[in-house]
This record gives C-alpha cells, sequence and structure tokens, in this order.
C-alpha cells in the first residue's frame, strides 16, 4: 500500500511540476510581439502544405496535368539552368514541382527508396509534374517587416531594446532553458518554384 501511495505522489507531483513549467516554456518560445520589429504571427497556413505529385506510376512520365500546356523548354530539357531566367517565374518551367519534389525526384523522400522514382524512366526528360493548383502563399515566406536589409532590422530590434533599458546580458542560468529532443520540421521547399523565384531574385538576394 505504501509503494502504491508513493506512486500515486509522484505522479501527482509531476503534474504539478509540468503544469507549473508548461506557461514559462510557451513564454519562452513565443516571445511578446513588439508590432513593427519580431513576433508577427504567419497570416495564414502554418504549417504548409504537403504540395503533392500531379499523378502517380510510369503512365506520368513527363505528362502534363490536364488544361497545361507545356513550355518548349524547362529545367528539364534546357541545357543551361542559368540562361532561362526569364522562364522562372512560369510555374510550367518547374513543370509545377516545389523545391522539395525536385530534391526527391530520384528517391521516395529523405531517407525513403522507392522503386518508382518521380524522375521517371528516361531521365530528366521524364520527370513527372506537381499539381499546379498548390502552393505555399508567398507572404509566409517573404518578411512582415518594412526593412531592406537584415542590418536595418537588427539596429531597429538594438534601439528598441536601449529604449526598455536593454540589451539584457545573459548568462547561461538566465538563458531560456530550450534544452530538450528536437524533431525535424522543414517547411522550406513546399512551396512552388515560381513563388520562390522572384524572392531569391534581387532585391532579396544578390544573385
Amino acid at each position: 500500500m505504501t509503494v502504491v501511495r508513493t506512486t500515486i505522489g509522484m505522479t501527482v507531483l509531476s503534474l504539478v511540476m509540468i503544469a507549473a513549467t508548461a506557461p514559462v516554456a510557451s513564454a519562452q518560445l513565443q516571445p511578446p510581439e513588439f508590432r513593427g520589429l519580431r513576433g508577427a504571427p504567419f497570416p495564414s497556413m502554418n504549417p504548409p502544405p504537403d504540395v503533392r505529385s500531379y499523378g502517380e506510376g510510369p503512365a506520368w512520365d513527363g505528362k502534363p496535368p490536364d488544361g497545361i500546356q507545356p513550355l518548349p523548354l524547362d529545367m528539364f530539357t534546357s541545357k543551361d539552368f542559368y540562361k532561362d531566367r526569364e522562364l522562372w517565374k512560369d510555374q510550367r518551367y518547374w513543370r509545377c514541382n516545389s523545391p522539395r519534389q525536385i530534391t526527391d525526384m530520384r528517391s521516395g523522400g529523405a531517407g525513403q527508396s522507392t522503386s518508382d522514382p518521380r524522375i521517371g524512366s528516361n531521365p530528366p526528360i521524364s520527370a513527372r509534374w506537381g499539381d499546379c493548383k498548390m502552393d505555399w502563399p508567398r507572404e509566409n515566406i517573404v518578411s512582415p517587416y518594412p526593412f531592406k536589409t537584415a542590418k536595418d532590422h537588427y539596429q531597429a530590434l538594438m534601439a528598441d531594446a536601449k529604449s526598455r533599458g536593454g540589451p539584457t546580458r545573459h548568462t547561461y542560468e538566465t538563458m531560456p532553458k530550450w534544452d530538450g529532443t528536437y524533431g525535424e520540421y522543414v517547411p522550406q521547399g513546399r512551396e512552388s518554384g515560381t513563388t520562390l523565384a522572384p524572392i531569391k531574385s534581387p532585391p532579396y538576394c544578390p544573385c
């Protein structure tokens, strides 16, 4: 009976401790929003959807979705991707595939194998198409803030911190406790190449 009571007591104590620390952990992982500086929420669709293949199996090798007219040249038939910059903004150039789908063309996905790779039986021209009706909104990718550079954003954050008596110089003891076991979550690569290409072009990158 003593063992049972001790076990129950320890269980209750553990639940109380978890309940007490949960708000602290939540606050550490969700810092307060300072409008225009940090903490802005995603406008929509978080996490992003998995962009699916338009069709499965060899019958879909290189076959576009119904109603889609392929370009005379796309990334799977091009001899020089870099010369096709003007086509990057057309989703058909990527055959409506997301970067993640293109990465996994020859496999079944990260760490997986498949007997039916989406690259098709006569690569690369047999690469399969993605779903041209699916994408991740552009506003979920670009910064919601008005700063033109990361340096501008940093300086604004620093000025805000100084206005409130900061910046705080943390020690190991005062740092947020983020210890734990982390799993993989990689939202990148689910947007279409058409959505991503303008973002990775000037002025967003020194391409």
